[in-house]
């Protein structure tokens, strides 16, 4: 007997179901991959110094559920900021007071690194941060079964993160000098879209995203 009408609906729409669920987890797969990489490149315990943050602030370990974490663009990328927690032994703000703290000038406890991941093929594209002639831009990257084709992309993030290392009080100084004339967030400073700095807040505030 010949399939129905129905039936071939039924079937197509619960293979589509089966392939829509293999797209998203090859991508999530993927960030999770991603951030073990960046994690062994510059050093850091995957488990307790990075992390993906959703769009309340949450933090998310790689491991966890992270699909909350996840924007979808228009181009259908997997949108995502991924967190480098450098807190240290962090900031006493009885030492320098609130007001310092407010104006964005203590020393930073993590970097915010903005990444958008998708598949094509058998390749992944990853839009990442990168340094250019100082300025830090958003850079494709493809990504294929190759460990080589994961260098270019993890050494522009470990010169992203070591030119932000070189942002200091001075630095901060002369940011707060600049924008003295303009309306600032209660604290953090801006980076660029694709890479924030963020420091820790002396009391539970909310999470600056500027």
């Amino acid at each position: 007997m010949s399939e129905s009408i129905f039936q071939h609906l039924v079937n197509s729409i619960d293979k589509d179901y089966q392939n829509t669920y293999a797209y998203v987890g090859k991508n999530l797969n993927f960030i999770r991959q991603l951030t073990q990489k960046i994690a062994a490149h510059i050093g850091c315990n995957v488990e307790k110094d990075i992390y993906l943050i959703d769009e309340k602030g949450s933090e998310l370990p790689p491991f966890s559920f992270i699909e909350d974490a996840i924007l979808i663009d228009n181009e259908c990328f997997f949108s995502f900021k991924l967190v480098i927690s450098v807190k240290s032994q962090g900031f006493n703000i009885n030492n320098s007071g609130r007001s310092f703290y407010e104006k964005a000038l203590v020393p930073p406890s993590g970097i915010i690194l903005h990444f958008s991941i998708k598949q094509e093929d058998d390749i992944f594209i990853v839009k990442a941060p990168s340094i250019k002639k100082e300025e830090t831009v958003s850079e494709s990257f493809k990504i294929n079964s190759d460990d080589s084709s994961w260098t270019e992309l993890l050494e522009s993030v470990g010169q992203v993160l070591i030119h932000f290392s070189k942002k200091d009080l001075k630095y901060r100084i002369s940011q707060l000098s600049e924008e003295s004339s303009e309306q600032t967030k209660p604290f953090g400073f801006s980076a660029t879209p694709e890479t924030k700095v963020i420091s820790e807040p002396p009391a539970p505030l909310d999470n600056n995203d500027v």
